[in-house]
């Protein structure tokens, strides 16, 4: 039997696009002669339409786009994933109260069917919902215990959804113990740094366990903080990988399961992680119908960074550096900050703000005051409003440029350097920023130069400022904060790590005091198992400060 892949980049709700994407690999994929296509999960409507799913006309249009797809499917079988319903029985559920638009009293299930010749011939409905990090399908959709397998041109095959398969004992098991010759998982699993291999590893293991001809279809694209890395793959009943997509990209795969060479897969992390940030700056704005890309340079690497990946993701034509001086600003700078421009050959507007502060600063003078921050704190203020002005002149948007390491410790100014629609490097380290700007320039030609990414990192809101006079070393702090994020180490567990208690202390306390600013971050496309967003979900006011 001939399967193929439909790895594709979807639109939350944009039902007609989706369907046309779809029309269109299922064609790619005939002409291939293959006997089936098997899409992502949710493909149809998009993955993950929150809230919207109860607006009345949503699921009108889900239904009526998935009819068109039973329509198309005559040659071969297409197993489409999408949103079904059905009427409720029984005690008043309160989830019916974001649904009373819709006519309240249903249940919404995230599925998947298989048509072919015209009809519906199979259905099945996701039984394992994740509500942990960025997920919350408990919100939205219902269970079922359904893992029966069908028989299609001979074969017995099961299906199931994302998250069952990564149940020890779950769908996939139960399908492979009913006698399924092929299993099939549709599913929009988000990109992390280690997540396409952690998904490799898992899989194949249960493959050779069961040994059962597995294809898992992954979606591609970016949806606000979050980016699909596509990476989907076939196994055959040994376990030996036969086909994979690529990474962030589209792509129809087609195996056989009759025959296929064994391929090796490769996971590069940079290479992956520049893929990562490229498609998700890229799907933000050509989804969200922005075009110009205004970026703050400062002549450090971190809005250099940020510029050279809005260079590669949009084009040059579309990106908009403004350079805004003030008094504290080293001539260093400004020669690094046009060194950086005659490389990158993009577009640099330069706003100096030293007569805004002066007049501000003067204005403000009567007031008491007792240090430097609030003026330093001015200035990124000023610095924010013009980017907002030269975006807003230019139908564009902001992009912000701040690291993780600044984003944990609050060494940031609200409404100054956090203002913009997007975050893309605000899940990287400090080393991994450096790491990144190195890859680009073996990869593309020193487009940043190095005295750049060598630099000692400085805010130069005041005279002589070095990041490291209010802060603790990056190199202690690029280890210490993934051990307290991603890893939540306790102080006891740090101590043995051979970290300074003194520093845990103001390290914890700088995380707990910044949360507030947090809240009110752009989207930071996630890069990492634990970031900053809607995967952390932490109280503003709080009294706990993670000591123990």
């Amino acid at each position: 039997m001939k399967i193929a892949i439909g790895q594709i980049n979807t639109i939350p709700s944009d039902f007609e696009k989706n369907f046309e994407k779809i029309h269109s690999f299922t064609k790619e994929a005939e002409r291939n002669n293959a006997d089936i296509i098997v899409f992502p999960e949710l493909s149809l409507s998009g993955y993950l339409n929150q809230d919207i799913i109860y607006t009345p006309e949503f699921i009108k249009e889900n239904n009526r786009y998935l009819k068109k797809v039973q329509n198309i499917a005559k040659q071969m079988a297409i197993v489409i994933g999408h949103i079904s319903t059905e009427r409720k029985r029984g005690h008043f559920n309160k989830r019916d109260l974001s649904s009373l638009r819709f006519g309240g009293g249903y249940n919404y299930f995230n599925s998947a069917s298989v048509f072919s010749d015209g009809k519906r011939i199979f259905t099945y409905s996701k039984e394992k919902l994740p509500s942990f990090d960025v997920f919350n399908e408990e919100r939205y959709f219902s269970t079922k215990n359904q893992r029966e397998i069908f028989t299609f041109k001979g074969k017995k095959i099961g299906i199931n959804i994302c998250e069952d398969i990564w149940y020890e004992n779950g769908p996939y098991e139960e399908q492979a113990e009913s006698g399924a010759d092929i299993i099939i998982n549709l599913s929009a699993s988000p990109f992390y740094t280690g997540k396409p291999e952690i998904r490799y590893n898992m899989i194949r293991e249960k493959v050779k366990r069961y040994k059962v001809f597995t294809i898992y279809a992954n979606s591609v694209g970016g949806q606000d903080e979050l980016v699909y890395d596509g990476n989907s793959f076939v196994f055959n009943e040994k376990g030996n990988l036969i086909a994979k997509g690529g990474s962030f990209r589209e792509e129809l795969i087609i195996a056989d399961t009759k025959s296929g060479n064994i391929i090796r897969p490769a996971f590069d992390k940079y290479e992956m992680l520049l893929n990562g940030i490229i498609l998700g700056i890229k799907d933000y704005f050509t989804k969200n119908g922005i075009q110009k890309a205004v970026i703050g340079l400062s002549g450090g690497v971190d809005s250099a960074l940020v510029s050279a990946l809005c260079k590669i993701a949009l084009g040059g034509e579309n990106v908009i550096n403004v350079f805004m001086p003030s008094d504290f600003t080293s001539e260093e700078s400004k020669r690094l900050a046009d060194e950086f421009i005659k490389r990158q050959k993009t577009e640099i507007i330069t706003v100096p703000i030293s007569n805004t502060y002066n007049i501000l600063k003067n204005t403000l003078s009567g007031l008491r005051i007792d240090s430097f921050l609030p003026f330093e704190n001015l200035q990124s203020r000023i610095r924010g409003n013009i980017l907002m002005f030269v975006a807003n002149s230019y139908r564009g948007a902001v992009v912000a440029t701040g690291n993780k390491n600044e984003i944990a410790l609050g060494y940031n100014t609200l409404y100054g350097d956090t203002v913009g629609a997007l975050a893309p490097i605000g899940d990287l380290y400090k080393d991994e920023v450096i790491s990144l700007c190195n890859y680009i320039n073996k990869k593309f030609g020193d487009i940043i130069p190095e005295e750049i990414i060598r630099r000692v990192p400085t805010a130069e809101l005041r005279k002589n400022q070095k990041d490291e006079d209010d802060l603790p070393p990056y190199s202690v702090t690029n280890r210490l904060l993934p051990e307290m994020i991603e890893k939540n180490r306790t102080d006891t567990e740090l101590i043995r790590m051979g970290f300074d208690k003194k520093t845990i202390e103001f390290v914890h306390k700088a995380i707990k005091r910044s949360e507030f600013k947090r809240r009110q971050m752009p989207p930071i496309i996630k890069l990492k198992p634990k970031s900053f967003g809607s995967g952390r979900r932490i109280p503003i006011t709080s009294r706990f400060l993670y000591l123990r």
